[in-house]
């Protein structure tokens, strides 16, 4: 439920029904005062001089609603939740501060690898959605944290150019009190700092130190990977490269990079915290896949060939004929260990049937293989790859 504070003039009917307004403040505190978009009005509304309003509509039901709060030069304020009938709902907002500064990262580190998170008492827009609540009340209102870019306004969405390594940034909409600022490199999940206790003034813009910049030169590692092509034909036209930072086990969420191979070796540099873990994959097709544990520095790599793995029949079974029949094999992780887990692997790895019946595997360790036709298993077994020099491997099947 949205409200906007009017600047003092009287609202029409017709606007109060119909029309909104921008309503969030300007970096400038000025409010564009043309019409932006309609809506159906019942839950939204434009106050009038004195701050009052009035909604007619029908919310949700089973759904908690609160009501939202603009007005230009403010944080955006929320209240308790919205009830029908309520008739002395009062709100009141709080002058807005500012905090501003910049992030020197130096000309090697590009600048869309970082990112900041404020914590505090963050206006109303940062909230938990009433969605998310789980209940019919609101989270604290001096609790919240909000994600930025170093570069853009949070507000207004003026964009902010990078010049010789330092990034200005500039957070709006914040309520006076206390903050914190943690400075964040890629997915890493710890920051490469964090700056406590800074104080909010109304209406004042607070500088993040008395420089005004955060350095983070030193906090930043490289690591750089040149990777060539060792299986002969013809050299894949791309890399995927997931990044696995400081969990416990790697999902299929985990950051991917795709990167073009016109030319080879190709050369991937990912930067991190100097105090972080840095595990990488790197797959291509028809390659194997390399696997990087607490990468650092300079590291050289090379694609090879698939493991060919040859598949028997359990005793007395006649080979697959005909349409239906399928060859799979998918790895078999230890849920101790940290691993990686690609979407692709959830379809896992297709075999052939003629002339024999033959797997090629992008990876060393367990695998499960299974013969199908149509929605039944036939046949399977479980085999490991330990040795990637061996020249022939064997796996023969148990009837199911």
């Amino acid at each position: 439920v949205y409200v906007f504070v009017n600047q003092g003039r009287p609202v029409t009917e017709e606007e109060n029904r119909h029309q909104w307004y921008n309503p969030r403040p300007r970096a400038s505190d000025e409010v564009d005062e043309k019409p932006t978009y309609t809506w159906d009005g019942g839950l939204r509304a434009v106050s009038d001089e004195a701050g009052r309003f009035a909604m007619r509509g029908q919310l949700e039901e089973g759904r908690p609603s609160r009501f939202s709060i603009y007005k230009p030069g403010y944080a955006m304020a929320a209240t308790q939740i919205a009830q029908p009938g309520v008739t002395d709902a009062r709100v009141v907002l709080e002058r807005a501060g500012r905090l501003e500064g910049a992030v020197v990262f130096g000309t090697r580190l590009d600048p869309r690898w970082i990112w900041m998170r404020v914590k505090g008492r963050l206006a109303a827009a940062d909230a938990l959605s009433p969605g998310t609540w789980g209940s019919e009340v609101p989270p604290p209102d001096d609790v919240g944290v909000r994600e930025l870019t170093p570069g853009w306004t949070t507000i207004d969405g003026v964009h902010i150019p990078a010049e010789d390594g330092v990034q200005p940034f500039l957070v709006n909409d914040l309520r006076p009190g206390t903050a914190s600022l943690e400075v964040m490199i890629g997915n890493d999940p710890d920051p490469l700092l964090t700056l406590p206790s800074i104080v909010i003034r109304p209406g004042e813009t607070t500088r993040v130190s008395e420089t005004g910049r955060i350095d983070i030169r030193e906090l930043v590692r490289f690591v750089e990977v040149s990777v060539k092509d060792g299986a002969p034909g013809a050299s894949p036209e791309r890399l995927d490269v997931r990044e696995f930072r400081g969990h416990d086990r790697q999902t299929a969420d985990s950051t991917d990079r795709n990167v073009g191979a016109s030319e080879w070796p190709v050369h991937v540099g990912i930067p991190t915290g100097v105090k972080s873990r840095l595990d990488l994959e790197i797959r291509a097709a028809g390659r194997r896949h390399v696997r990087l544990d607490d990468a650092r520095g300079a590291i050289d790599v090379s694609l090879e060939p698939l493991l060919p793995v040859r598949v028997r029949l359990p005793d007395g079974m006649k080979p697959p004929t005909g349409d239906g029949w399928l060859l799979r094999a998918h790895p078999v992780h230890d849920e101790t260990k940290r691993y990686f887990l690609f979407p692709s692997d959830f379809a896992g790895v297709t075999g052939t049937l003629v002339p024999e019946l033959l797997l090629e595997l992008p990876s060393m360790g367990r695998w499960s293989v299974t013969l199908s036709k149509g929605q039944t298993v036939v046949a399977g077994a479980v085999f490991e790859v330990i040795d990637a020099e061996v020249e022939e491997r064997v796996v023969t099947l148990e009837p199911r």
